[in-house]
């Protein structure tokens, strides 16, 4: 072969590569939700194959009779932005493990109005706005910032606008932003609210302008900080009625072929829901929850966002820019805020188990549930029992551990609940509990 020809070949192949579209590394681990879409995920073959009889659904037991339930989860926030509106809703963490911003339940309750009032009657015209009762729109706001995403959700309640979380488009082509878009352009989404630091970091056109991505729809961008919104008139107030079923919210799920699935959750099951883990969790006022999860989807969403203000609760969010840094600040959270519930995955475990030998003074014991958000994921039932077996020195309680089952279709499929005593004395047996008991081989398999 022509030595010519053999260097063409190479020139050839290079230009091939640099042709491809630029994408993040995947990491291992502490990979962001937005990655998910970028690279189908293959089954490993090596993964542990089920056992048993197929499972049957059962009807669960009945919601324990609660009679200061709110109707809403809007009346809920009302109930606690005018009754405590200086009690504590949302901690966010800076990449040193410092508290960067508070966001009390007063705040969140003004604010989120402002949102309501302005998508409602400042895009557009008074004949004809842009956004009215029913439609849907984008919620875009990167992982560091669930002050300002809560604040736009809850906005959208209030105003009667369905909001669709999704991720941060990263390029104009991405293959996984394209997936957004078609869901996207599926729902008739034309307004999409974000932040104002997410709204400078977005691609910009030579004019500076947002250019439209790649299978998506046209969008208004609308930022939501308070310095760029018009006060609402004193006479005017949100329609807060009781559960119903319109549509509340919409989730998005990745399916194994890649494509995005929107799934829509009606008030009267976001509603429902919340009081379901309210009494499955025991959730009381006033608990403070450290969260690590994604907050815009499944259960990151359902404790940290939707559940922890409907019983006034005080959420640390923990972001993953933080976690790559100090893998162990999930923990030294709970210690420092004294927290009783945490949400993480097996992951987070399993770097915590790495990096503890640097960490003194851990202390657990304040902790009554660490709900495991794959739960359903066989190889998290060996994170579980590694993390017990290093930190129950620590003051952590094997009782603890609560492996979760969950879909954006079938929200919380299984929890493993301790707060329930049976005439045994054990607790989280019979049908009080969605999980396995039985030593052999673990203490945390889901059934």
């Amino acid at each position: 072969v022509p030595v010519s020809s053999r260097v063409s070949a190479k020139i050839q192949q290079l230009v091939n590569t640099l042709k491809r579209p630029k994408r993040p590394p995947l990491r291992e681990f502490f990979v962001d939700d937005f990655e998910e879409l970028l690279e189908v995920q293959q089954p490993d073959p090596n993964q542990p194959k089920p056992e048993g009889a197929q499972m049957l659904a059962m009807r669960g037991e009945q919601l324990g009779v609660v009679t200061n339930w709110p109707p809403s989860l809007e009346a809920a926030l009302q109930r606690w932005g005018t009754i405590s509106p200086k009690a504590p809703c949302l901690t966010t963490m800076d990449t040193n493990g410092k508290p960067l911003y508070i966001l009390t339940y007063g705040k969140l309750w003004t604010r989120s109005m402002k949102v309501a009032y302005n998508i409602l009657h400042k895009l557009g015209t008074k004949q004809e706005p842009m956004v009215r009762p029913g439609d849907r729109v984008a919620l875009v706001f990167p992982n560091n910032d669930p002050a300002a995403s809560m604040v736009a959700f809850y906005g959208c309640l209030l105003a009667e606008v369905v909001p669709v979380p999704i991720e941060v488009p990263l390029t104009r082509k991405d293959a996984g932003s394209q997936q957004i878009g078609f869901l996207l352009g599926s729902c008739g989404v034309t307004v999409a609210l974000t932040s104002d630091a997410c709204h400078k970091g977005l691609p910009k056109s030579p004019t500076g302008e947002i250019p439209q991505f790649k299978g998506w729809p046209k969008l208004l961008w609308f930022v939501t900080e308070s310095k760029h919104l018009s006060k609402p008139p004193r006479d005017w107030f949100p329609h807060i009625k009781d559960a119903n079923n319109d549509t509340a919210y919409i989730e998005y799920k990745t399916c194994k072929d890649g494509s995005v699935l929107g799934v829509t959750v009606t008030r009267i099951a976001l509603l429902t829901h919340c009081q379901a883990l309210t009494q499955a969790c025991g959730y009381t006022e006033a608990e403070t929850i450290v969260n690590v999860l994604d907050f815009k989807k499944d259960v990151g969403l359902w404790h940290g966002i939707l559940t922890s203000v409907m019983n006034m609760m005080h959420v640390i969010s923990i972001p993953y820019s933080l976690m790559k840094v100090n893998p162990l600040s999930w923990i030294q959270k709970v210690c420092q805020y004294k927290a009783k519930v945490a949400c993480v995955k097996s992951r987070d475990m399993h770097w915590a188990l790495v990096a503890h030998r640097d960490q003194r003074d851990i202390n657990l014991s304040s902790l009554r549930m660490l709900i495991v958000a794959d739960g359903a994921n066989p190889w998290s039932i060996s994170s579980c029992d590694a993390f017990l077996n290093v930190f129950q020195s620590k003051g952590l309680r094997q009782e603890v551990i609560c492996p979760c089952a969950s879909s954006p279709e079938a929200l919380t499929v299984a929890i493993r609940r301790y707060c329930c005593v049976n005439s045994s004395g054990q607790p989280g047996e019979g049908s009080h509990s969605a999980a396995n008991r039985d030593p052999e081989p673990s203490q945390f398999i889901l059934v």
